[in-house]
């Protein structure tokens, strides 16, 4: 009896202490679970600051969750105060997620860390840029530049040698081929021959040679042809190599962005990393709508699966039906009210019935009004019909980096914004996207001290500027789409600089203009004797042809 009563003990400890691990269990659970696969998935820190799970009725709610972000670990890029939703178990055991609904309260974008989000053991994504190097606007020395060119044009000359080599070879083999002086020599001794014979002997010996004669002719003047046409040719291309210093200067110039066309678009250019910026976070946001671009259609897993592979995937693994934002919104340190939904986010928005749609307002003094719809549906595989709008009105921006570029880096001081952008995205490839925006009321300035010169003169007409368009399209695969920016910067920015890059340029296409001569005149020197020497050879082919011609006129 004892043994059965300190058994049924042991029983009920170890049934209480299941019970109170499967109550306060799952909490750490969770946070564990987001913190380290989500810091892992977005490659810089996921942090949870509590979580509070309920088993009657089963809800999870999140709080403080902030996201960093990857290029800049002392920035969350998105923040959010509570997420709360109801949980079906039942479905979780299944390894499907399914939430009728998640509220989402109080978003915050762009917010500075205490401490580093950074992966330890991890580097920070190299930020791509514009692509756009910006000009020194000094002169450069010019002995690497020089040494650099000289290299080139021995390796061009290098090439002519090896051609001269060979059309002497050839043209050797073809004066062997062509008749000499030892041919005419038998001519000459067939004629005094027939001269001593009989005068219709003569006649008929003098008819036979004569026309052997103009055969010879013929064969003589079609070979001097050819190499008169081939010397024409080595002669224009030792005269192309004669021009490569000027041809080198010039494309100097235009490396160095020294070209007055350089800055006929260079507003268009330094803007379009800003452009460039904001696609590669639209497409971030574009990618989790989507699903992450991961799920399949039933039809090419069937179509990749074989007989031990497991059952095509006919429904999302994860779904939310309904995704409901409120509550406080603050973005770059301006401060507002969000409200809107999201419904149908799932990992595999084709294998589920009813489209992804988007609709978020958010509204605030400084904020202005800004405004997000969208609709993905993925319904049809292959034919998959994404559209996205972005407007933004009456947004007073403060401290926006608008173009990196060391001395012609600007910085929005303040502006009023308006923007819209549309997109479009079929077969989850083609995009085609317009935007349109105008900063007004605007305070544009240099991110760095004015040195002088034309820094000065861009600093004083960048501060009249009181208005910026901002124009773009990007066209083609969602991958590498093509960019293309307009502004009115332009015209700044080529009164300012247009003045000090022609002077630079000038001075240096005359510094190297001279040095660059001297050097390839004497890498071609020891060129151009061959040059003449084959010239020779076509002449000497000439020579026969017109001593040919004398014995012909002779014989007649």
């Amino acid at each position: 009896m004892k043994l059965i009563k300190r058994l049924f003990l042991f029983l009920l400890v170890l049934v209480l202490l299941v019970i109170g691990a499967l109550w306060w269990l799952p909490a750490p659970l969770i946070k564990w679970a987001i913190e380290h696969p989500g810091s892992a998935a977005v490659g810089a820190k996921v942090d949870v600051a509590a979580v509070d799970f309920s088993w009657f009725p089963t809800s999870l709610t999140l709080q403080g969750l902030a996201v960093t972000n990857p290029r800049q670990p002392m920035t969350n890029a998105v923040e959010f105060q509570t997420i709360a939703t109801a949980v079906d178990v039942m479905e979780l055991l299944s390894g499907k997620v399914y939430l009728e609904q998640v509220l989402v309260e109080g978003i915050a974008l762009d917010t500075p860390r205490t401490v580093s989000g950074a992966l330890p053991g991890r580097d920070a994504p190299v930020d791509e840029g514009s692509g756009f190097a910006l000009p020194d606007l000094g002169l450069p020395d010019t002995a690497d530049l020089v040494a650099r060119e000289k290299a080139l044009y021995q390796q061009r000359i290098d090439a002519f040698n090896q051609e001269l080599d060979q059309r002497q070879q050839r043209w050797d083999g073809l004066l062997k081929q062509l008749p000499d002086e030892q041919k005419l020599d038998q001519y000459q001794a067939r004629w005094d021959q027939a001269k001593q014979g009989s005068v219709l002997d003569k006649l008929a010996k003098g008819k036979d040679i004569v026309k052997d004669l103009k055969r010879d002719i013929d064969t003589l003047k079609s070979g001097e042809k050819q190499l008169k046409d081939e010397y024409a040719q080595l002669q224009q291309d030792y005269r192309r190599l004669g021009q490569l210093s000027g041809q080198s200067v010039e494309q100097i110039i235009k490396e160095l962005g020294l070209s007055e066309s350089i800055v006929a678009n260079l507003g268009n250019q330094l803007l379009s990393g800003k452009v460039q910026e904001w696609l590669q976070m639209g497409k971030g946001y574009y990618d989790l709508l989507a699903g992450g671009g991961a799920a399949a259609s039933a039809n090419e897993q069937q179509a990749e699966g074989g007989a031990d592979q497991a059952a095509p995937q006919t429904a999302p693994d994860f779904l939310v039906k309904l995704i409901r934002l409120s509550g406080p919104f603050v973005q770059g340190g301006r401060t507002g009210t969000i409200d809107g939904e999201i419904r149908n986010l799932s990992d595999a928005p084709a294998l589920w019935a009813d489209p992804v749609t988007i609709n978020i307002n958010a509204l605030g003094e400084s904020l202005g009004s800004i405004k997000i719809t969208g609709l993905l549906a993925h319904q049809k595989p292959g034919a998959e019909e994404d559209s996205l709008a972005l407007t933004v009105k009456n947004s007073r921006l403060q401290g926006l980096a608008l173009a990196q570029g060391g001395s012609l880096g600007m910085m929005v001081n303040q502006a009023l914004l308006n923007f819209d952008a549309k997109a479009s995205v079929k077969a989850l490839n083609e995009l085609n996207l317009n935007l349109n925006g105008v900063f007004s009321q605007l305070d544009l300035a240099l991110t760095e001290q004015p040195q002088g010169g034309w820094q000065n003169t861009l600093s004083q007409n960048l501060s009249t500027l009181k208005e910026l368009t901002l124009n773009g399209t990007a066209k083609g695969p969602l991958q590498n789409p093509e960019l293309k920016v307009s502004t009115n910067l332009n015209g700044i920015l080529k009164q300012a600089l247009a003045g000090e890059i022609k002077q630079q340029a000038s001075k240096l296409r005359g510094k190297l203009s001279t040095e660059l001569d001297q050097t390839l005149q004497q890498q071609m020197a020891p060129v151009g004797g061959e040059v003449d020497a084959l010239g020779g050879m076509a002449g000497e082919v000439g020579s026969r042809v017109s001593e040919f011609e004398s014995l012909l006129k002779q014989i007649r």
